[in-house]
């Protein structure tokens, strides 16, 4: 299950350390239901790919993602009819240790 909150912000804190950055480019393949791919690259890393499957609701649904080769994931891209979305993922330890 996953529990979904978006938020737009005017920036990233930059007085909390940063563990962890990616950037991640997605594109949908259906929003009803909403099956999406997902190429995440960090930034010294090799990148990852996913298929990913939401099932119904808005705040709670379920999620199921399955890992894509990067062949498929390019076989998949071809059918997007709207371009991928790209999207800065950050992760922030807080000053209590928790991860933000």
């Amino acid at each position: 299950m996953e529990i979904e909150r978006k938020f737009l912000i005017a920036g990233f804190p930059d007085f909390l350390p940063e563990c962890r950055r990616a950037q991640v480019d997605q594109g949908y393949l259906a929003t009803e239901p909403v099956v999406r791919i997902r190429k995440t690259t960090p930034p010294d890393g090799a990148p990852s790919y996913r298929l990913c499957f939401k099932g119904e609701g808005t705040l709670v649904r379920r999620e199921i993602e399955l890992p894509l080769s990067e062949n498929d994931f390019c076989e998949l891209s071809a059918l997007l009819k709207k371009p991928m979305l790209r999207k800065e993922f950050r992760v922030y330890t807080l000053p209590d240790g928790q991860e933000l």
